[in-house]
């Protein structure tokens, strides 16, 4: 549960207080297969967020995010110009506590347009949506795979570093590619894992201290 949850209203508004950047996650629940949970995309967007205010704090706001997905592989998804209202209604919140710039993360190229044009509509603060798998490393190992593959090496690689609770091992080594999930999963590793999330940490600590500063 994020920490804001528990907060009281003087509470987050005394928090808000010190922040120079808000951080908006944007994503859902979507069908990875038969080996990653549902929710595999929001157990990492929570874990960039939470190492940004760690590394941050407490120049860094976590906000509840929009927790829902559009396109192909969403369940409960939402239609794109729902999820920018979203995004447009809790910048403009974001605002209202006095925070002058806000940040999006999203792991979909549909949710990255929708942080986007959310951003747009909200006049008067400084925004900058960041679509993570635009920061992934070139790894050999993963050469020919689509880095946006619902279900592959790339997603699957970073759970298995990050928290492999979401990961079903015993069903990786049975996968077979199909239209759902045409990925190659096997190729994952925790190793792998921890190559891609160094880089994306590194280029989202760089971008979060380039907001701050401007």
């Amino acid at each position: 549960m994020l920490e804001i949850f528990k907060q009281t209203g003087p509470e987050l508004r005394f928090k808000s207080r010190d922040a120079l950047l808000a951080i908006v996650n944007v994503g859902g629940m979507r069908d990875h297969g038969p080996h990653l949970g549902s929710a595999a995309e929001l157990r990492l967007l929570e874990f960039y967020s939470n190492s940004l205010k760690d590394r941050f704090y407490p120049y860094v706001f976590l906000t509840p995010g929009v927790t829902y997905s559009t396109g192909e592989g969403a369940f409960f998804a939402l239609a794109p110009e729902v999820v920018e209202g979203l995004i447009r209604d809790v910048t403009l919140g974001v605002k209202s506590l006095g925070i002058g710039k806000v940040m999006g993360l999203t792991f979909g190229r549909g949710e990255l347009e929708a942080l986007k044009k959310g951003f747009e509509a909200a006049k008067g603060i400084k925004t900058y949506a960041f679509g993570i798998w635009e920061f992934y490393p070139h790894l050999e190992e993963l050469d020919g795979e689509d880095p946006l593959s619902r279900g592959g090496p790339y997603l699957t690689s970073q759970l298995m570093h990050v928290d492999k609770n979401y990961v079903k091992e015993d069903m990786i080594k049975y996968f077979e590619p199909s239209p759902q999930v045409p990925c190659d999963p096997r190729k994952s590793s925790p190793e792998l894992g921890r190559a891609i999330v160094e880089k994306v940490l590194e280029a989202l600590f760089a971008k979060s201290d380039e907001l701050m500063r401007e």
